[in-house]
C-alpha cells in the first residue's frame, strides 16, 4: 500500500487488488474533506468495504498515545518573531519538561531557531542554557532577542560537526527535522541525561534511505525506508498546516503536478518529485506561472507559453481531485510511518540505559506534529524499566 503511490491516472495495484479504487473515486467533495482532515480518526461511509474499516481501525489503535502536558492557556505576551501556535507549542513542551530541565547541568536546544524555546527555559531556571541553530543570521538574531547571562546561543551545524553534550545535560529538540532529530537521540545515548524531542519532516536527511538508529538490529535491513516514503508523514490534513492553509497546501501540490507535466512534454520522463529539484519548498506556493518560469529558466529550458501553463493547471486540478481520493489509505498510514520512527528511536535510547515515553505534547490543532519523546537514563544499577507510553513495558510492542 506505502510502495503503490497514485501519481498519474493509473490505479495503484494494491487498491485494486483490495477492491477500493471505486468506493474512494464515489467520495464527493465533502466526504474528501472530511476524511482528509480527521485522518485514521475519520468515520468512513457505510458503503465503504469492511477492510478499509479495519485499516482505519487498525491505524487509529497503533497510533493513539497518551497526552503528556495538560492543556493550557497562553501565561505571557508573544515575544517577538512568535507566532501565538508557536508559544502554544513552547509553554506546553516547558510545562512537561520542567522536571526534566530543573534537574539538568546544563539545558541544550537543539535546533533553536529564533530562540523562543530556549528564552522560555532560561526564564524559569538558573542554570545555563545553550540554542544550537546551523543559520548564522538566525542565531545573531536570536542573541539579539537574549538578555540573560546564562542563555547563549551558538552556529553549528550539528550534522557536520556533532553535538557536544556532556554529562548531566538535558537535549531539548522542539521539531528537530528528520535527520536532524536522529542526531539529537544518538547524541544524547553517548552522553546526556535526559532528552525531550518533537519530532518533524522525516524526510529531511542526506542519505536516501533511512535506517534502523541500531542498524546491527535483527531485521534492521528489512525496514529500510526511502526518503520519498518518509515524506507521507509529513502530510498535515488539519485546517491550518506547518506554514500554510491546507487549502493553499492542495492548490501548491496542484502547481507541482502542472510543473511535473509540462516538464515531462519539454525533457521527457520526470521522477515525481524531481520537478522541485533546485527550487525551494515555498516556490509551490508561488503562481503556477512564475514558478514555471524559475524551473524552466533553472533547466535552461525554453519557458512553455501561457495558454500552454494555463492548460496544464486546468489538468492537474483534475487529477490531483482524483489522487486525493485513491491517496487516502496512504495518508492514513502516514502517522504509523511516524510512529514507527519514534519507536525505533525509543529502542535505540532503551538499549542505551533510559527509561522512555512516547505521547504528545500539546493537541494536533496547535500543530499536527506532536508526537513527543522523553528519555532520562537511568541510574547505574536501578530498574530496568524500559519503554512506557502508549506501548506499556518493554518487551510488549
Amino acid at each position: 500500500m506505502l510502495d503503490g503511490r497514485a501519481v498519474d491516472d493509473t490505479v495503484p495495484e494494491a487498491l485494486l487488488t483490495r477492491g477500493w479504487a471505486e468506493p474512494l473515486l464515489s467520495l464527493s467533495d465533502d466526504e474528501l474533506s472530511t476524511l482528509e482532515i480527521a485522518g485514521c480518526e475519520g468515520v468512513l461511509p457505510q458503503r465503504f468495504p469492511p477492510t478499509l474499516d479495519l485499516l482505519q481501525a487498525t491505524t487509529l489503535q497503533l497510533c493513539t498515545v497518551p497526552e503528556l502536558a495538560p492543556a493550557g492557556e497562553a501565561t505571557r505576551r508573544l515575544r517577538r518573531l512568535e507566532t501565538p501556535r508557536k508559544r502554544a507549542q513552547v509553554e506546553a513542551l516547558c510545562r512537561l519538561t520542567m522536571p526534566l530541565v530543573r534537574s539538568a547541568r546544563r539545558v541544550v536546544e537543539v535546533g533553536s531557531g529564533h530562540g523562543h524555546l530556549a528564552r522560555e527555559v532560561a526564564a524559569q531556571i538558573e542554570r545555563p542554557v545553550v540554542g544550537l541553530e546551523r543559520d548564522a543570521a538566525i542565531s545573531a538574531r536570536a542573541r539579539r532577542l537574549s538578555h540573560w547571562d546564562r542563555l547563549s546561543f551558538q552556529e553549528v551545524d550539528v550534522l557536520r560537526d556533532g553535538i557536544d553534550l556532556a554529562e548531566g545535560d538535558c537535549a531539548l529538540g522542539l521539531h528537530a527535522c528528520g535527520e536532524l532529530g536522529d542526531a539529537l537521540v544518538v547524541g544524547v545515548a553517548e552522553r546526556a541525561q535526559s532528552l525531550a524531542l518533537v519530532g518533524c519532516c522525516l524526510q529531511k536527511q542526506r542519505a536516501e534511505v533511512r535506517l534502523p538508529l541500531n542498524a546491527a538490529r535483527p531485521g534492521a535491513a528489512d525496514v529500510a525506508l526511502p526518503k520519498s516514503l518518509l515524506g507521507l508523514s509529513n502530510f498535515t490534513p488539519r485546517e491550518q498546516g506547518v506554514e500554510a492553509t491546507r487549502e493553499e497546501n492542495i492548490a501548491a501540490r496542484e502547481r507541482r503536478h502542472a510543473l511535473h507535466a509540462l516538464l515531462t512534454a519539454h525533457a521527457g520522463p520526470l521522477r515525481f518529485g524531481a520537478e522541485m529539484d533546485g527550487l525551494n519548498r515555498r516556490a509551490a506556493q508561488d503562481d503556477l506561472s512564475s514558478m514555471v518560469a524559475r524551473a524552466f529558466e533553472r533547466r535552461r529550458l525554453p519557458i512553455p507559453s501561457q495558454d500552454a501553463v494555463e492548460e496544464a493547471g486546468r489538468t492537474a486540478r483534475a487529477l490531483h481531485d482524483r489522487l486525493r481520493r485513491l491517496s487516502l489509505p496512504r495518508i492514513v498510514l502516514g502517522r504509523v510511518l511516524e510512529m514507527f520512527i519514534f519507536i525505533d528511536r525509543a529502542l535505540y535510547l532503551d538499549e542505551a540505559g533510559f527509561d522512555v515515553t512516547i505521547g504528545t505534547a500539546f493537541p494536533k490543532e496547535i500543530s499536527a506534529r506532536n508526537l513527543t519523546l522523553l528519555a532520562t537514563r537511568r541510574p547505574s544499577g536501578g530498574d530496568d524499566t524500559g519503554i512506557g507510553g502508549a506501548y506499556g513495558a518493554r518487551g510488549t510492542m
